[in-house]
């Protein structure tokens, strides 16, 4: 079962909270950081039915996010939109509307 990153309560930088890593943030959130950038949001984790899920932080959550992830909306599913921690980032990661 693929798992998501939900956008729900986070989107205001009211409630946002800047991360480093997975460890940075509550438990059962991760770090969801734009391509090659070291800093992210932390954001909730859900599966494919929008149900909250508590995974432990990862360490491949230290450093820089190496890959490239969703350019556009239209990248990702029906369900999903493209997130982009600045307005400054080419891309950035699916996440649940």
């Amino acid at each position: 079962m693929k798992v998501l990153l939900a956008l729900f309560l986070v989107s205001s930088s009211a409630f946002a909270k800047d991360c480093s890593s997975d460890f940075s943030c509550s438990y059962g959130q991760k770090c969801v950081k734009d391509s090659y950038q070291i800093d992210g949001t932390c954001m909730n984790v859900v599966n494919s039915f929008g149900n909250r899920e508590f995974a432990p932080p990862e360490l491949k959550s230290i450093g820089p996010k190496m890959e490239t992830g969703c350019y556009t909306d239209s990248q990702c599913k029906y369900d999903e939109k493209c997130f982009k921690n600045n307005n400054y980032s080419s891309s950035g990661t699916c996440v649940k509307r």
